[in-house]
């Protein structure tokens, strides 16, 4: 367990930070800090999206395992990301209110999904 999270530590770190940066952000706007601050934390929060972006494009498997465990990870974060916007998108058509920004990201999550896996099928 050790071994694990010395290895991950900044992946871990920048994840929570960026969990905690979301969870400002659902404040109402204005209650809890004003704009500027709110400016100030979106900027943080962006730099801290690409940090973590740069730990998961880096890493790369040294065993069948650990390639195993990426596979497992990105399936599942993929079925939550997706069921996710779906219940989002469900939800505002229940409400006839559909945010355009929830079916752009299902849309470009699935198509990335199909044109990668064409990709390595063919190049692989």
């Amino acid at each position: 367990m050790q071994k694990i999270t010395r290895y991950y530590l900044g992946e871990i770190i920048t994840a929570v930070v960026l969990i905690l940066l979301l969870a400002a952000f659902m404040s109402p706007p204005g209650l809890l800090m004003p704009a500027s601050t709110e400016m100030l934390l979106l900027v943080i929060f962006v730099l801290a999206f690409f940090v973590y972006l740069g730990f998961i494009w880096k890493e790369h498997a040294r065993d069948e395992r650990e390639h195993a465990h990426q596979l497992t990870a990105g399936r599942v974060s993929f079925f939550v990301g997706s069921s996710v916007l779906m219940v989002g998108i469900i939800t505002q058509a229940l409400n006839h209110d559909i945010d355009p920004w929830l079916i752009g990201a299902l849309g470009i999550m699935l198509l990335t999904k199909i044109v990668v896996r064409l990709y390595t099928q063919i190049t692989q």
